[in-house]
């Protein structure tokens, strides 16, 4: 029994080597993520080029779980731009005619760091990828200048990305701060006619309604004038 009594104090003064370890590397961890985020704030910065991106970006801190929208203007149809956004799995990068790209992404518990690299289109003209629709409109929740859809056939085209995008005063609160962008675009999916209505309302004014049809023919879209 005695030499028992040894073997289980050994064993427990090794656990507790290994868990006093196991404690110093959450400890140092948590020291480092501390470092890329705000004390105050409790979030975490985005970093990119500012003369490149517009929109979105005026606190460069977000809270982790917030999908992180940036306005990627395009002031010439010769060229193309792929991004990468380091430290998240997944984002995305659509065009939309006359504006540029919005590039999203959900923001990590870390600081993410957005690039973008530029290609010469040699002769070529950038254009919408096939069967994408596209609507790029001025909104300000503020001030009660809204935007809302509706589809005349759902089985024809499907919503494939819907967001306003502004620089709030808090990222958490994206209804507070300045006029922004309502980003919309649909996506073909089947065959026939298919009418977009785009309803705009303004401080309990009358409702603007804008009708666009489309030919589509599973692939394509043509607007019909």
């Amino acid at each position: 029994m005695k030499k028992m009594s040894v073997i289980m104090k050994g064993g427990v003064g090794v656990l507790f080597v290994l868990l006093a370890a196991g404690a110093l590397l959450v400890y140092r961890k948590n020291k480092a993520d501390s470092k890329e985020l705000s004390s105050e704030t409790n979030r975490y910065y985005v970093t990119c080029d500012e003369d490149a991106f517009i929109l979105g970006i005026t606190n460069h801190m977000y809270a982790s779980g917030y999908d992180v929208p940036l306005v990627f203007p395009v002031r010439t149809t010769d060229k193309d731009y792929t991004f990468s956004v380091d430290g998240v799995e997944e984002f995305t990068a659509n065009y939309y005619p006359g504006t540029g790209y919005l590039v999203m992404f959900t923001m990590p518990r870390h600081k993410v760091a957005v690039d973008y690299q530029e290609h010469d289109l040699k002769g070529e003209e950038l254009k919408e990828p096939v069967g994408e629709i596209s609507f790029v409109k001025e909104e300000n929740y503020s001030t009660g200048l809204l935007w809302e859809y509706k589809l005349s056939r759902e089985d024809i085209v499907e919503i494939m990305e819907d967001k306003h995008v502004s620089d709030p005063f808090d990222p958490d609160n994206p209804t507070a701060g300045s006029g922004g962008l309502r980003f919309l675009k649909f996506k073909t999916i089947g065959s026939g006619t298919v009418e977009i209505r785009l309803i705009q309302t303004f401080q309990g004014a009358e409702e603007e309604e804008f009708v666009y049809r489309y030919q589509c023919d599973g692939v394509n879209a043509v607007l019909i004038e």
